[in-house]
C-alpha cells in the first residue's frame, strides 16, 4: 500500500507593514484622544439630533470629529485605490479595522461606515462620472450619508430574484413603484441605491437594476425608522441605536432619477450586488466576516462603553 509523502507549506507573514503598523497607531491615538472621551455623548447626539424629521446626517459633534479625522488623513480608508482612498490591500485595512471596530462611532469618524461604503464603492466602480461627480464626491469628501433600499416586506427581501418593486422608463426618467424595507442607513441620507426590477420579462437574475434616488424626490417617503432594541419584536432584525444608521421603512411613490441607472451596460445587475455586498471589487465576503467577527470581539474586550450603553 503506498504512503503518502509529507508535504509543507511556505509560512504566510501577517505581520503588519510599518506604514499599516503607523497608521494603527495614529488610529489608536485619535481614538484615545479625541473619540473615546466623548462617545456616550456623541451616541446620545446620534438618537436624538439624527430623526426623521430633522433630516441630518451627523449632528455637530460628530461632524468636528470627522473634520479633524479628515485632516490627519484618517479618511476613507477603505478604498484599496491611492487617489480615493488608502492605497490598503484587504487584509491591511482589516488590521484597521480592529482598532475601528472597538467604538460603535469610530467607522462613522473615518468615513469608513456602512452603508456608505459599500455604495461608494459601486459608484466607484460602476457609476457614470456624472454620477460620481454629483453623488459621489460629497460622499467622499463631505458630511453627507447614503442608504441602500433593496429589502420588501412581501417577499424574501434578501434574494433579489423576487423583488416587487418596479421602475419604468418614461422618455428620460425612471419612474419607481416599490416599498421596501430595512433600507440600510435611511435615516439623515441625502441618496439612496434602489433595486428594482426594471425588465421583468428577463430571466431572474436579469430583471433588476440599481438606481440612484435623492431622497427629497418627491414620492420617496421615509415612514419610520425601523428602530432599536425596545422595538416590537417583528422589528427586532432592524435593532440598532435609536436612530442614526437605524434601517427605514420606505416607500418609492412614483419617484424618478434622470435615467441614473448604477448598473453598466452589459453588467449583470446580481455581479454588482455582489460586488457591494462583497465591498467592491477587492473586498470578499470571508474577510467582510472576518472582521466583523473581529469587531465583536474586540467589543467585548472593551466593555465600560458598550455594556454600560443600554442600561
Amino acid at each position: 500500500m503506498p504512503v503518502a509523502r509529507p508535504c509543507s507549506f511556505p509560512g504566510v507573514d501577517f505581520a503588519a507593514s510599518e506604514r499599516v503598523e503607523r497608521l494603527r497607531e495614529r488610529i489608536e491615538a485619535f481614538l484615545d484622544e479625541h473619540v473615546y472621551p466623548v462617545e456616550l455623548e456623541t451616541l446620545q447626539a446620534l438618537d436624538e439630533e439624527v430623526t426623521v424629521d430633522t433630516g441630518i446626517a451627523y449632528p455637530p459633534i460628530l461632524v468636528d470629529l470627522r473634520e479633524r479625522a479628515k485632516a490627519d488623513g484618517l479618511w476613507n480608508l477603505f478604498l484599496p485605490d491611492e487617489e480615493h482612498g488608502g492605497g490598503l490591500t484587504n487584509w491591511e485595512y482589516g488590521m484597521l479595522c480592529e482598532s475601528m471596530g472597538r467604538s460603535l462611532v469610530a467607522p462613522m469618524v473615518f468615513n469608513c461606515s456602512a452603508p456608505d461604503t459599500g455604495n461608494m464603492e459601486i459608484l466607484l466602480e460602476h457609476g457614470t462620472p456624472e454620477q460620481q461627480e454629483r453623488w459621489l464626491q460629497p460622499l467622499l469628501d463631505d458630511h453627507t450619508r447614503s442608504c441602500f433600499s433593496m429589502t420588501e416586506p412581501e417577499t424574501a427581501g434578501s434574494d433579489p430574484t423576487g423583488l416587487r418593486g418596479r421602475a419604468e422608463l418614461d422618455g428620460d426618467e425612471w419612474v419607481i413603484n416599490a416599498h421596501k424595507w430595512f433600507t440600510s442607513g435611511a435615516v439623515g441620507a441625502s441618496i439612496a441605491i434602489a433595486m428594482v426590477v426594471t425588465d421583468p420579462d428577463a430571466a431572474p437574475h436579469k430583471r433588476a437594476s440599481m438606481i440612484i434616488v435623492p431622497t427629497d424626490t418627491p414620492g420617496f417617503n421615509l415612514i419610520r425608522p425601523v428602530a432599536d432594541d425596545r422595538a416590537r419584536v417583528d422589528e427586532l432584525l432592524g435593532a440598532g441605536h435609536r436612530q442614526h444608521g437605524a434601517a427605514g421603512h420606505v416607500r418609492h411613490a412614483g419617484t424618478d432619477e434622470g435615467v441614473a441607472r448604477a448598473a453598466a451596460a452589459g453588467r449583470d445587475p446580481l455581479v454588482l450586488l455582489d460586488d457591494r455586498a462583497g465591498g467592491g471589487l477587492l473586498r470578499r465576503r470571508e474577510h467582510r466576516r472576518d472582521d466583523h467577527a473581529r469587531r465583536r470581539q474586540l467589543r467585548r474586550q472593551r466593555p465600560q462603553v458598550v455594556v454600560d450603553r443600554r442600561d
